[in-house]
């Protein structure tokens, strides 16, 4: 793991591209063995109960129903049971649909390290989706996150058509009509076994299958930290202090209610002012990732 997240941020990864510009680190095909395969992913599907929106099957934005590659399976004790149908959703995917798993650190411990890694680095949570496909049709088509990704390309080949950021704030509403010749290309590259791209939050893009052969890749998502987080925090920070625990003068003159403002004003710029204030908000959240410890029972056959 140390070496992995050394290729990225050993460099100077963090002050030149973070939240500023896409990034490829090409790799060796074994770069990520050891994580995930085919073969975890085998496992997963057959033996965890998934489902939407955790397990999709996707083509062109458009979600497959569950009905469609999924079958109730008889319940046990009054719980309710799913399997995948395995002629369903193996035609599903000859015919183009995308497999996207989220959230699949929480199912893979070796993914699960991994993503500890990342959130000590960044002091952001980190999460990983998979995504496998088949056959070289959009699964998502041209789309936009509002969180920064790392693609890990586990196997096959991945067309990255990646586009400028457009002005319009965050969100799924505008994208749904958005095209490729709507918006300005800032590159177009293929990924292979063994290659991480990053990519900011906001820029377009539209991942594809590329060649003959099955694509599989994995997506590192990582939370935002906004302006807005750091408010939050210091709104937190006061809401404790006395100023802010007396009622409100609604029914005072207008004269009374300026007079408040003005306290609570000085109050809050104060605390705004401190020179430590995003040092101590950074701080206090990279404490939250700490170092992750593997869990292990070794310990308790030394009591027997």
């Amino acid at each position: 793991m140390e070496a992995l997240l050394s290729d990225v941020f050993g460099t100077d990864f963090l002050v030149r591209s973070h939240g500023k510009e896409h990034r490829l680190f090409r790799g060796e095909p074994e770069r990520f063995a050891g994580y995930f395969d085919w073969g975890v992913l085998q496992d997963i599907l057959s033996s965890h109960t998934l489902r939407s929106p955790q397990l999709r099957l996707v083509q062109q934005k458009k979600p497959l129903p569950e009905h469609a590659y999924l079958r109730s399976a008889p319940p046990r004790r009054d719980r309710s049971r799913t399997h995948i149908d395995p002629d369903r959703f193996t035609s599903a995917l000859r015919d183009g649909h995308t497999l996207a798993l989220r959230y699949v650190d929480e199912l893979h411990p070796p993914l699960r390290t991994l993503a500890c890694g990342y959130e000590q680095v960044l002091g952001a949570d980190f999460e990983f989706n998979l995504y496998a496909s088949w056959r070289p049709v959009q699964g998502f088509g041209v789309h936009r996150d509002d969180h920064d990704v790392f693609v890990h390309q586990l196997a096959g080949e991945k067309r990255w058509q990646i586009f400028a950021p457009t002005p319009e704030p965050l969100g799924y509403a505008e994208e749904l009509g958005m095209t490729a010749d709507a918006l300005t290309p800032v590159d177009d590259l293929v990924l292979t076994a063994g290659d991480l791209l990053y990519l900011p939050r906001g820029f377009w893009h539209a991942p594809q299958t590329a060649g003959s052969a099955p694509s599989l890749h994995l997506t590192g998502s990582v939370a935002s930290v906004r302006g807005a987080d750091l408010v939050d925090w210091v709104a937190r920070e006061l809401r404790e202090s006395p100023g802010m625990q007396g009622e409100l003068p609604r029914f005072a003159d207008a004269s009374e209610q300026a007079a408040y403002l003005a306290r609570l004003r000085a109050q809050v710029l104060a605390r705004w002012d401190d020179p430590q204030l995003l040092s101590r908000f950074l701080a206090q959240r990279e404490a939250r990732y700490p170092a992750s410890a593997p869990l292990t029972l070794d310990w308790s056959l030394d009591d027997h």
